[in-house]
This record gives structure tokens, C-alpha cells and sequence, in this order.
């Protein structure tokens, strides 16, 4: 680091006009030979009356340090109060660039940095000084340091402290700093098909996946009655698989259900597979019907017309998927909102009855959000949202003319939790 404090020999002048003690520029009668002040330089001058200069007297009766901080022809900018205290002065009196203690310890400390730096006296002549801490290094204080104990002389640090599942060891002066992570848990996350490389060190991964929602039933033109809402995809919830350290893992997303039209069914959610694990899509409804959820359950015994879905049967603990709502048989009749899964307790909302044609069925839920809700009396079903992964399209209303389709369900998604 350069240091910024500035030396040059036989330089003396005289104040031009006389300063008071809070006045931090002062004209001097000649500034030849002063040293640079440019990008922070600066140096110290001592000013001291004239009775004292002339006579030699030793102390000087006034004395006073400055740090001159910048030169514009013979005007100087100046710190006052250095290591004497300001003074009144008069013009005519004699100021110099001598060494002093200040100066002396500004290349101890490079840049000129003096904050929280004590120096003591061995008595009350400022002539007579010595380093509080002579044996001290010198480091400048105003650099940001890493240290791995506080130092009181270091008033700009930081302590490296280790964190959670971190070790830090220390080899002593001159040694190495060793960091060590141990049992580190990380994920990833996949909403479009990958292939994971499994890193070298990991030793145990769970995977967390979401079948695709099935798509809603849609109507024909001219039906009273409505159509069921797409079941939601099968939700795996931290399920352990084995891995090879450094080996890959094949991911595939399965795709959300398309919405039927016509009187027509929608289709099933496509499988997400992680690894040998496969999470099964949502299932389209049957019509006047819900669709099951995910899984070997197929549709929810409990979606028979006019009433609301439930889960599907479940393949193990950890795997289940919402139904969704079912439709109405008959014109009039507002849908039912579809099942719950993954948190929430009920799907999308079931549409409303207009002109004399029945709602259609709400998409059923996942844990990242509901499913699409039915259509209105002679509307279509809605799109279950673009980050309700897993979740069910909403079936079409009835129609009073044209075709009214059902709303799609969402795409699948996976993650695997891993630890290191």
C-alpha cells in the first residue's frame, strides 16, 4: 500500500495573515518547494511565533503541528489540532516542514490511517514520545481483512467463523487454513427433461416428484349437462433412491393432460420418472364424472355425478393424487370444486350454472397449487396455472351451441434432495 505521507528538506515560509484557531486554510508569503498534494498526498508543517524561532527557544512559547492537505498557490488547506492543540496566530509567524511524530507514524500505519491508533507519551513534552506498541506491525487499518481472531488494531476486519456442517482448522503462523464441509444437503429442481450427473461425493438423495394433471371431459353443442375436471398427478414425497456417485440420472417431466372437446374426454397426465421411479399422471373424467387422481386408484369412487371428488387410492404412503370435481347429469346445476392433494384441501372451483346448462367440474389440486376451474353454463373449462404442476384442466360447461372444451391440466415436476 503507498504511503500517501510527503518529506522535503529546508522548506520554510511565513504566514502572510494571521489565523484564527478554527480557520483550515491559511496564505502563506511562498509555497516553493512545497511537496505534492495531489491524489491524497499530504505532509505536516510546524508553525511556531517569532520571538521563539528567533531566540531558538526550546519548547517554542506557541507551537503547532498541521497537516497540509492541499496547495493552490499560496493559499494551504490544513488539519488543525495534529498533536498540539490550535492556535491563534499572527502574521509574520514562522512555519516549516519538519519531521514530527505524526508524520513518523503515518509510515508506520501507510496511508496516512490514524483511527483507534493510540500513541503515549513518556512524559508531558511532545518532543519526548515513544510507540504504545512498538513491536506492532503496521498494518494499515483502513484494509478489510479476513482474520481468524479479532485484533484490536485491525478495526476493519472480519472473523472467518465456520458455519453450519463447516470446520475450520487452523496450522498456526506460516500454515495452511484448512476448510472441511461435511454432510452439506443440496437439491435441484426439474421442470423440463434432464439428465442429472450425480456428484462424486453425494451420499444419499430422496426425490420429490409430480405426475402430470389429466385434462378436463369437454362438451358437445347443445348438451345440458357439464363435464368432470382432470385428476391430479401422483405426488412422491421424499422417497429414497439409490444412486452411483458420478452416474447419471435420467429425468423425465411428464406432460399435462390436453382438454377434451366435443363431448369428448381429455387425456391422462404423462408420467414424470425419476431414475426406476415413475409418478403417474392425473386421469381424465369420466363423463358427468371426476377424474381420478394419480396412481393405480384410477377415478375417485366418491366422483359420481353431482358430488365432489376425492383422493385416489394411494400407491403407498408417500404417493397420492387429488380427484377432481365431478360434473352434473343434469342442466341447471352448478360443478363441484375438485379434490384436494399435496396441502390443499380442495381443487379448483366447480363452474357456475347458466342457461339452463350445468357447470362443469373444477381441476383437482396439488401441494404447488389448485387445478382449472369448471366452466360456467355454456363455457369452457379452465387451464390448470402454469406453475400448479401436476394439477387438473377444469371441465367444460354445458352448451347451449358449439363445441366447449376442457381446460388442460399442468405439466409434472421433480426434485431430488441430496447430501454431500
Amino acid at each position: 500500500m503507498t504511503t500517501r505521507v510527503q518529506f522535503a528538506d529546508y522548506i520554510s515560509t511565513t504566514l502572510a495573515a494571521g489565523t484564527d484557531a478554527s480557520q483550515v486554510t491559511m496564505s502563506v508569503v511562498s509555497a516553493t518547494g512545497f511537496p505534492s498534494t495531489a491524489n491524497g498526498y499530504f505532509f505536516y508543517m510546524t508553525i511556531v511565533d517569532l520571538v521563539s524561532w528567533a531566540a531558538d527557544t526550546q519548547p517554542p512559547i506557541q507551537r503547532e503541528i498541521v497537516r497540509v492537505t492541499g496547495v493552490s498557490g499560496t493559499t494551504i488547506t490544513v488539519d488543525r489540532g495534529i498533536t498540539t492543540t490550535a492556535q491563534v496566530w499572527a502574521a509574520g509567524s514562522v512555519i516549516e516542514l519538519r519531521s514530527c511524530r505524526q508524520a513518523l507514524y503515518d509510515l508506520k500505519i501507510p496511508a496516512g490511517g490514524t483511527t483507534g491508533q493510540v500513541l503515549s507519551k513518556t512524559n508531558s513534552n511532545d518532543y519526548d514520545t515513544e510507540w504504545a506498541n512498538p513491536s506492532g506491525s503496521g498494518a494499515p487499518i483502513d484494509a478489510t481483512y479476513v482474520v481468524m481472531s479479532a485484533n484490536a488494531t485491525l478495526t476493519n476486519e472480519r472473523v472467518l467463523t465456520a458455519g453450519s456442517g463447516i470446520t475450520i482448522v487452523d496450522g498456526g503462523a506460516n500454515g495452511p487454513v484448512t476448510i472441511n464441509a461435511t454432510n452439506v444437503s443440496s437439491s435441484v429442481t426439474f421442470i423440463t427433461n434432464t439428465v442429472w450427473n450425480v456428484p462424486p461425493t453425494v451420499s444419499g438423495v430422496l426425490v420429490y416428484a409430480i405426475g402430470g394433471g389429466g385434462g378436463g371431459w369437454g362438451t358437445i353443442s347443445g348438451s345440458t349437462n357439464s363435464g368432470g375436471g382432470g385428476g391430479a398427478g401422483e405426488e412422491g414425497a421424499g422417497v429414497p433412491m439409490t444412486v452411483t456417485p458420478g452416474g447419471t440420472v435420467t429425468v423425465t417431466i411428464g406432460a399435462g393432460g390436453v382438454g377434451g372437446t366435443g363431448n369428448g374426454a381429455g387425456t391422462n397426465g404423462g408420467t414424470t420418472t425419476v431414475g426406476n421411479y415413475n409418478f403417474l399422471g392425473g386421469l381424465f373424467p369420466i363423463i358427468n364424472q371426476s377424474g381420478g387422481g394419480g396412481g393405480p386408484g384410477g377415478r375417485a369412487s366418491t366422483g359420481s355425478p353431482n358430488t365432489a371428488g376425492g383422493l385416489g387410492l394411494a400407491e403407498s404412503t408417500t404417493y397420492f393424487g387429488g380427484s377432481s370435481g365431478a360434473s352434473p347429469a343434469t342442466g341447471g346445476v352448478n360443478g363441484q370444486a375438485g379434490g384436494g392433494s399435496g396441502g390443499y384441501l380442495v381443487g379448483g372451483a366447480g363452474g357456475a350454472a347458466a342457461s339452463g346448462r350445468a357447470g362443469g367440474g373444477g381441476g383437482a389440486a396439488t401441494i404447488f397449487g389448485k387445478g382449472g376451474t369448471g366452466g360456467a353454463g355454456d363455457a369452457d373449462g379452465v387451464n390448470a396455472g402454469t406453475t400448479a404442476y401436476g394439477a387438473g384442466g377444469g371441465g367444460s360447461g354445458g352448451s347451449v351451441s358449439g363445441n366447449k372444451t376442457g381446460g388442460s391440466g399442468c405439466q409434472g415436476w421433480a426434485m431430488i434432495a441430496y447430501i454431500l
